[in-house]
């Protein structure tokens, strides 16, 4: 028996309702000949003394396992794997772990993002869905787990979706100026004092996607301590049918792979229980194409239902009826920005009238609370775009009925990898606190606005540009406590010189995870993104 820890880079609450972690979980438990441990954030810093953590159900050290798996969600939460890996009893840095210590793998959707910020730290990173590179991982794993490091990683490098950092060079950014250009490579020491693996350039890193998702519907029961003890979380479709141009996920779980209603139903005829809830999940969930057959044959059936998010110009009437009569109080729409020029260049065209008649709709049946997303701050954002979000705000207060609560959350944009607005630099903090009080003070009465911390998406931005030299400077702050401006400023660095805008020619370090085809695409839907916003392209 073979004992692996899985890991999740945040709190367990948050790992209980990741259906990615939960599908990962549930291949390791059911693979036969491992004993499988889990771990996951301390709720404070305290915990996070050396040595001091422990796994679940048996409460071991990470450093007397025989493989840590993490998975990482949020680039955000790239900082937590250095420090749980020292929690744990781990060196932070994969150069300073022997041949003894456990083999560290990481996988998730930061990694499909950009997994530079963990190069150092990280033996292995899986890029890709569970489904598709778990099973043939383990399989790999286990025929080389007794060999050396390097003979490991000769393995299991050629793996599809395999990426070993000690085995590549790194491309890393050159700062100032205003702009991120291409700077120096870096290679790192392989674990062991192995000796270096193939010659660079190393070949691009395929995103793994699993192509049995029609005939295989995913979902997961929340465990006991979880806080929402009764959903059955069901997996709608696998991807987006809408191509934001600010939006990674779209790319990063593209195709679009669809799941047939019946199916859906007959596999939570199996799985649930009498009476519970299924949270309705999916990047697009209310786009699903047959959610009116679903949500009919669901509720007939007795099962209570919520759902992840609706499309802002959702129009299906009894769909609504039957979220709203079976419990589903809240529901979240995120018109993303209040004009249709901005939506328009964001990729997501939407009519303001097209919005506020599914409001209406929605009130109708009876909602009792709207929650709405916006972002400020996008590329090629004026003041007529920032001074319309209360406006459609107000719109909506008034066409919903009193009791029905509206918020608006309101997020900075933050430019994300392998998207086509990521060239574009994070707005100045100066414009976005300005557009935060302009906001305030605009908002209508009747609406709850949230502003969503600037600094942590000065913190998101840097984090989710990383290159490889920040493996080192995580492990640091890790294993010293200090703070992520600490770190910058004795690097030399300031903030605007990670969130500046990206030069049109430079490699990118996360560019081996982009094949010519996703290049070309991505650099087209910029230039038109800048025509459509009357710039020169």
């Amino acid at each position: 028996m073979m004992r692996i820890a899985l890991g999740f880079a945040n709190q367990a609450s948050l790992a209980h309702n990741n259906l990615g972690f939960r599908i990962a979980e549930a291949i390791l438990s059911t693979r036969a000949g491992i004993v499988l441990e889990r771990f996951y954030l301390p709720p404070s810093e305290s915990h996070l003394a050396p040595g001091s953590l422990r796994t679940v159900p048996s409460r071991v050290r990470l450093s007397s396992v025989a493989l840590v798996l993490i998975s990482i969600s949020y680039e955000g939460d790239a900082p937590h794997v250095p420090a749980l890996l020292i929690a744990g009893g781990l060196p932070a840095l994969a150069r300073r772990r022997a041949a003894g210590h456990p083999l560290v793998v990481v996988g998730g959707a930061a990694v499909m993002i950009n997994p530079e910020s963990l190069a150092a730290c990280c033996d292995l990173f899986l890029v890709g869905e569970a489904e598709a590179l778990l099973p043939t991982f383990l399989d790999a794993w286990e025929d080389v787990r007794r060999a050396p490091r390097a003979v490991q990683f000769d393995r299991l490098e050629i793996l599809p979706g395999a990426l070993v950092p000690s085995r590549r060079e790194h491309r890393l950014w050159a700062l100032g100026g205003g702009l991120l250009r291409s700077g120096e490579r870096l290679r790192f020491e392989e674990p062991g004092g192995a000796p270096p693996g193939r010659p660079t350039p190393p070949p691009p890193v395929e995103t793994v996607k699993w192509m049995g998702v029609a005939e295989n519907p995913s979902s997961a029961r929340l465990p006991a301590e979880a806080h929402f003890q009764e959903d059955l979380l069901l997996e709608l479709d696998r991807g987006c049918p809408r191509r934001c141009r600010f939006c990674v996920a779209t790319r990063i779980y593209g195709p679009l792979r669809r799941r047939d209603p019946e199916r859906l139903v007959e596999h939570v005829a199996g799985a649930a229980r009498a009476g519970e809830r299924i949270g309705l999940l999916g990047l697009s969930a209310g786009d699903h194409r047959g959610l009116e057959a679903l949500t009919a044959d669901l509720c007939r059936r007795g099962w209570r239902l919520s759902i992840s998010s609706l499309p802002a110009t959702f129009a299906r009437r009894e769909v609504a009826d039957r979220l709203i009569q079976s419990g589903a109080a809240t529901l979240t729409i995120a018109p993303e920005t209040g004009s249709e020029r901005l939506r328009r260049i964001a990729g997501k065209p939407m009519t303001d009238e097209a919005i506020l008649r599914s409001v209406a709709m929605l009130g109708a049946a009876g909602l009792r609370g709207l929650r709405t997303y916006f972002l400020i701050g996008l590329p090629f954002e004026e003041e007529e775009d920032l001074a319309a979000i209360p406006v459609l705000l107000g719109e909506m207060r008034r066409r919903l009925p009193s009791r029905c609560r509206l918020s608006a959350t309101v997020n900075p944009f933050v430019p994300k990898p392998r998207t086509p607005f990521q060239w574009a630099p994070l707005a100045p903090e100066a414009y976005l606190r300005e557009a935060g009080r302009r906001l305030r003070r605009g908002m209508p009465a009747g609406v709850r606005l949230r502003l969503k911390s600037l600094r942590e998406a000065r913190r998101h931005t840097l984090l989710t540009r990383a290159d490889a030299r920040w493996g080192e400077r995580l492990a640091q702050a890790a294993e010293t406590r200090q703070p992520l401006p600490a770190i910058l400023r004795a690097a030399g660095e300031q903030w605007e010189d990670w969130t500046a805008a990206v030069a049109p020619a430079a490699e990118l370090p996360w560019g081996y995870l982009i094949d010519q085809a996703e290049a070309r695409d991505l650099a087209e839907e910029w230039v038109r993104a800048q025509r459509d916003a009357g710039r020169a392209g």
